[in-house]
């Protein structure tokens, strides 16, 4: 079973195939409910989740973020290309949001129980309205105040880490082990044993990993991380990824500083791509966050995880925000390419020209005559003609221009391609050209 994807509100959601398990399980242990009642718990509990996530997505755009949406086994997760820098105070209200949006759902819908006459409130075939309201109103308050205790990974334990601030995530590891181990005990006294000894026994392993592991504190100088650094980024640079991986998995346990761990993830990204494992790449990356990430190793993350709509999206947002790299334009051109924008690859390449070698631009020239985008493509060409000064660019130039029916166009790069060296006897024997000469005449 795949993973299920589409689209909502312009979000891209995707369900994990361990999701219909908890839902085919939720729909066996449901007993004392009709099999119609159990199908509508199980879409309620969907909606809460889903609701929830919403929140979190709106308040990402907001703050000029592009969120996606993974329902899986233990509820969601929303997660966003890092287009912009997000401030503590930005990234807590969007940790925050989907609470937010959760607990004004369930107050309108206990509002709509309030106000909707009685025998209305009867009707319904294996569930009542009343019974679906109401389940409505439990699912998303339930799950919104468990979103807001302080424990890992909820949101209350997101909120309780971006606090207090990286210096301090022992202490942020503590208060949440506490949290989930109280919250244990409570689900056992409420009858709930197998919750109870989840959240109990995961609380405990927490615990005593956070008190054996020692408080971090660099055991190398500056001074000695920089060259370390500095030899990771030229292992990697001069086409040694695996070296470069080497040596800075040895330097993370010995580093404290943050500023100095954001680099170091960054070229661990780096190398762990150049190696072909996005899993590793994306473990690098998470570090990083909710701190800004360049987006030319987020595209290039994206990229190789085959998202390569979301890659366009993460170049051409950078793009717009007035990164002026060569390498991203680059990257942005391959991506369009291979998602079958050929046109629109073709179009970039002429803009970006001076950065762009002959040979690589003439490829993307073909790619885009072969995949039926003849005007760009001409464009293009005629563009290479103008710095190149080949006959043979004229040429290709003038073939696309008439095949794509601007006869003017193709003419006009005909007569410039003979004073580069075009032979007009040859065209004149060229059933594509041979018209156009004669109108020329």
């Amino acid at each position: 079973m795949g993973t299920l994807g589409f689209r909502l509100f312009g979000f891209p959601v995707r369900i994990h195939p361990g999701f219909w398990l908890v839902c085919a399980f939720l729909m066996l242990v449901l007993q004392g409910h009709s099999w119609s009642a159990r199908v509508l718990l199980v879409i309620v509990l969907f909606m809460a989740v889903l609701l929830h996530e919403f929140g979190h997505a709106f308040a990402a755009r907001a703050c000029g973020q592009e969120p996606v949406i993974v329902i899986h086994v233990f509820g969601g997760v929303t997660s966003w290309l890092s287009l912009r820098p997000l401030t503590k105070l930005r990234a807590i209200g969007i940790a925050l949001a989907g609470s937010l949006v959760g607990a004004l759902f369930a107050g309108l819908v206990f509002g709509l129980l309030l106000k909707l006459p009685p025998a209305v409130l009867a009707r319904g075939a294996g569930m009542t309205l009343r019974e679906f309201l109401a389940s409505l109103v439990w699912a998303n308050g339930a799950w919104t105040v468990l979103n807001l205790l302080p424990i890992l990974p909820f949101d209350g334990g997101q909120v309780l880490s971006l606090a207090l601030g990286p210096r301090r995530q022992r202490l942020t590891a503590i208060i949440s082990t506490l949290s989930g181990i109280g919250l244990g005990v409570l689900l056992g006294w409420k009858g709930m044993p197998v919750a109870a000894a989840v959240f109990i026994a995961t609380g405990l392993v927490r615990l005593w990993e956070t008190w054996r592991k020692p408080e971090p504190v660099s055991v190398i100088s500056p001074e000695q991380a920089r060259v370390v650094l500095s030899e990771g980024q030229r292992n990697l640079t001069e086409g040694d990824p695996a070296r470069a991986q080497r040596l800075l998995l040895a330097l993370e346990p010995l580093l404290a500083d943050p500023a100095m761990l954001r680099e170091l993830h960054e070229i661990l990204a780096w190398a762990a791509l150049a190696q072909q494992d996005p899993l590793s790449a994306r473990r690098s990356l998470k570090a990083l966050m909710p701190g800004p990430i360049d987006p030319l190793l987020q595209a290039s993350l994206l990229e190789a995880e085959g998202d390569l709509e979301r890659a366009v999206t993460c170049l051409r947002q950078a793009r717009e925000h007035g990164d002026p790299r060569p390498q991203l334009g680059a990257s942005l051109v391959r991506v369009l390419l291979g998602i079958g924008r050929y046109g629109e690859a073709a179009n970039l390449t002429t803009e970006l020209l001076a950065d762009v070698p002959d040979d690589q631009a003439r490829r993307v020239a073909a790619e885009s005559d072969t995949g039926g985008r003849l005007l760009p493509a001409a464009q293009l060409y005629e563009a290479l003609f103008q710095r190149s000064q080949l006959a043979s660019d004229a040429l290709l130039a003038a073939d696309c221009y008439l095949r794509a029916g601007d006869a003017g166009a193709a003419q006009a790069c005909l007569e410039r391609g003979k004073a580069a060296g075009l032979s007009e006897t040859d065209l004149a024997q060229d059933p594509r050209f041979a018209p156009l000469l004669r109108q020329s005449q």
